[in-house]
């Protein structure tokens, strides 16, 4: 087969350098013919038909190549969602290092479906949770009053879920900072203490939660210490965010371990339904981009958490805090990739 026609050295079919250096060669001649002689014949008889687009059709696969290009999350769109995060465990965000995260998932297209995702999650500052925490004292005291008339800080014992080494003991400790005229640290008692509280001297007990994905944890802790307080105490369950599904959970159970000796109070909550992945939640705008979006972290997700792909209960929670996120968020932001130390999470949970 000799010389090429116009259009398909326009189209780069015979003269590419990669895709036709298994196929094709060039003698001293200058004469182009196949190594495989069976490949040759298809070229000589069909392949030039077959393989030469129509202007109309590479026309459309422009616009589709100039869509996807446009796509692509812009430097000024991740600055101001940089100024938004802040700083997370006292590491200041970026443009740049949000860009970085994202050129982890390939092409702009799948960038953007990410970027979606992250322009949708609450993110809890500590300015925030310290403003959240002034408000559920404020309503601590409202309480008190309607049912002691009057009351002493010494009727208030704090705690929370979880041992020393759980997130819910720094918001504990941050109750306390929020309110630090009314609130000493010796209001703060450990969980496993709060049977030592039936003196009669505590009426309240204040049990706080950073956030409620599917309310087993909390709802494990609130067994385990029920039995222990006396029947007349009032528990005062206070959780900085949670999903809706979850309180539903833990205000069901709590009412067989206490009555209606107990309430439920959470400052942020977030709807289970619409997910996402649901057009009617205004995460994407079409059906064909939250469908994908849904495939995209699922498979990322899939690699470090192969059992939660987009986080434990399957609840993929968009929320993070400044010092920490709830693992029911999607693994694509707090997880590095088994056998790939080379993924970089965005909100990292063990550095």
């Amino acid at each position: 087969m000799s010389g090429s026609s116009p259009s398909t050295r326009r189209l780069g079919i015979i003269r590419s350098s990669q895709a036709g250096s298994h196929q094709l060669r060039a003698p001293s001649s200058g004469a182009w013919e196949a190594r495989v002689k069976l490949f040759g014949r298809w070229m000589l008889e069909r392949g030039q038909n077959e393989i030469i687009v129509s202007s109309s059709e590479l026309a459309s696969a422009e616009k589709v190549v100039a869509q996807r290009t446009s796509q692509r999350v812009r430097v000024s769109e991740a600055d101001e969602l940089a100024k938004r995060f802040g700083t997370y465990r006292g590491v200041t965000f970026s443009g740049t290092r949000i860009l970085e995260y994202l050129e982890q998932f390939g092409d702009a297209r799948n960038q953007r479906l990410v970027f979606g995702f992250l322009q949708k999650m609450h993110f809890i500052s500590q300015a925030d949770e310290h403003r959240m925490l002034e408000e559920a004292y404020s309503n601590l005291q409202q309480r008190l009053k309607r049912r002691h008339s009057s009351w002493t800080i010494g009727q208030i014992a704090l705690s929370h879920v979880g041992g020393i080494d759980k997130s819910s003991l720094a918001v504990a400790r941050t109750f306390k900072k929020a309110n630090p005229r009314q609130l000493a640290t010796k209001n703060i008692s450990e969980p496993n203490e709060l049977r030592k509280l039936a003196d009669g001297t505590v009426t309240d007990v204040v049990v706080l939660d950073d956030f409620v994905g599917s309310g087993q944890t909390l709802i494990q802790q609130l067994e385990d210490f029920a039995p222990c307080l006396p029947e007349e105490m009032t528990v005062h369950i206070v959780v900085i965010a949670a999903m809706e599904d979850g309180l539903d959970t833990v205000s069901k159970a709590a009412t067989g371990f206490f009555g209606d000796r107990f309430v439920l109070d959470c400052l942020c909550p977030i709807k289970n339904s619409p997910g996402p992945f649901d057009i009617a939640s205004g995460f994407y705008e079409t059906e064909q981009d939250a469908h994908d979006a849904e495939i995209l972290l699922r498979s990322f997700g899939e690699q470090p958490e192969p059992r939660a792909p987009l986080g434990y209960g399957d609840c993929c929670t968009p929320l993070t805090f400044s010092g920490t996120i709830p693992n029911n968020a999607p693994p694509i932001l707090w997880s590095s990739r088994s056998g790939d130390s080379g993924f970089s999470p965005l909100f990292p949970r063990n550095s």
